[in-house]
This record gives C-alpha cells, sequence and structure tokens, in this order.
C-alpha cells in the first residue's frame, strides 16, 4: 500500500524538478552547463539534475555542486552542534541541496535581469522553507506562469534525464538548440 504522504512528496519533488530544469532553460541563454550523472535516477518522481559547473563568456564560472555542498555542509555542522539528531541532519543535508541549488540558479538569473514572486513552503522545525515560483518576469516584463514552468521544465527534465542516463558528465552549449525550441516555440 502506497504511503498517504507518497503523492504530496511526488508532487512537491516533481515541482522542484520542473523548477530546476525551467531555471536552467533561462540560464542556457547565458552560459554552458556542466551536468554530472546523478548517483542514482529516480524512477517514481523526475530527476532532480546535477550541476557540476556554470560556464560564462570569457571562461568565468561558478562550480555549482561544490558551492551548493559547501552550503550544506556549514548548515549541517551548524544544526550538528544545536544538537539536531544525526539521522535527520542527514536527511535535511539532502534536502538542502535541493533548496539551496534553486536559491543559488534564482540568484544567478536576477542578475540578467529576471524577477522571480515566489511562495514560501513551511518548513518543519527549523528546516530550510522553500520557495516556490509562480510567476517570472524579466526586465520587468511578465514572461511565464506556474503552468509554463511545470510544462516546459518537465519537457527540459526528461530531455536532458535522457542525456545524463547514458553519460558521465554532459555539457549543454549555450544556446542549445533543443533547449531553446521548448523555452520560445512552445
Amino acid at each position: 500500500m502506497e504511503h498517504p504522504h507518497s503523492k504530496k512528496f511526488a508532487k512537491v519533488r516533481n515541482y522542484q524538478s520542473q523548477q530546476q530544469a525551467f531555471l536552467i532553460g533561462l540560464l542556457n541563454d547565458q552560459c554552458d552547463i556542466v551536468f554530472q550523472k546523478p548517483f542514482k535516477i529516480s524512477k517514481k518522481t523526475l530527476q532532480f539534475l546535477t550541476l557540476k559547473l556554470i560556464i560564462f563568456p570569457k571562461q568565468d564560472e561558478i562550480k555549482f555542486a561544490s558551492l551548493v555542498k559547501q552550503k550544506c555542509e556549514s548548515i549541517l555542522t551548524l544544526e550538528m552542534k544545536k544538537g539536531l539528531e544525526h539521522k535527520t541532519a542527514i536527511r535535511r543535508f539532502e534536502n538542502n541541496k535541493h533548496t539551496i541549488g534553486l536559491d543559488l540558479l534564482r540568484d544567478i538569473l536576477e542578475s540578467f535581469g529576471y524577477f522571480f514572486n515566489t511562495k514560501k513552503s513551511s518548513g518543519k522545525k527549523g528546516a530550510l522553507i522553500m520557495e516556490n515560483i509562480y510567476e517570472v518576469f524579466y526586465n520587468g516584463k511578465f514572461i511565464s506562469s506556474r503552468e509554463d514552468i511545470i510544462i516546459k521544465g518537465e519537457r527540459i527534465n526528461r530531455y536532458l534525464t535522457n542525456i545524463i542516463r547514458n553519460s558521465i558528465d554532459f555539457t549543454l552549449p549555450k544556446n542549445c538548440k533543443v533547449i531553446n525550441n521548448i523555452m520560445y516555440n512552445v
């Protein structure tokens, strides 16, 4: 029998993955993105992708996976010092990777003129609070709704997951035609 929270968990996790893929679609206009094959491929929900590097023109780069891990480790250390149970801290570490990764993608995109209207989800007892995007603006102009994020994000996620499934590292080149087609011709 399926756990009563399983459907809610899957819906939340899928929307995180859809948001991530949609943000990747926006960011792909600006840079190359290097993905790393995840430890395991999700079978019940959309895959949350592992971004290794974001490479901008002029060779500027963000070591995305390292930065997210570093921030999560800082939070883990702080929570353990406050007496949080080890098992809970490790579970939060995994959840925090998603929250911090999405926050970082939004921050990067904001530097390029994007703005996001978000709603905060309820965090449990000190856990990081996830901000879910429901509207996207570019240079002050509305460009996408929650429905756009779901549809385009899922298509991008499935496209990238199929590639990553068969490779160790994969570089998505700036202005990838497939991604642009999904983002701007739907």
